[in-house]
C-alpha cells in the first residue's frame, strides 16, 4: 500500500493548519479574478502563433468590462 503520499500530504496540512483554516473559512471568493485570467487564457491560446502582443492587447481590451 502506497501511504507515504497520503501521510506527507497529512503532514503539510498540519504544518499549514492555520493558512488552510483561513482559507476555508474566508469570506472573500476570487472567482471574479478567475474568470478574468481564464478569459485571458483562452485568448492566449487562440492566438497562438498568429499574433503580436497589440493585437493581444486590443483583443483582451473587448473582455473589459
Amino acid at each position: 500500500m502506497h501511504t507515504d503520499g497520503l501521510l506527507a500530504f497529512a503532514n503539510s496540512l498540519e504544518r499549514h493548519l492555520n493558512a488552510v483554516v483561513a482559507g476555508l473559512s474566508t469570506l472573500r471568493k476570487s472567482g471574479i479574478i478567475e474568470g478574468h485570467v481564464d478569459r485571458t487564457k483562452i485568448l492566449k491560446r487562440q492566438m497562438f502563433g498568429r499574433a503580436r502582443f497589440e493585437l493581444l492587447r486590443d483583443a483582451s481590451r473587448s473582455f473589459r468590462t
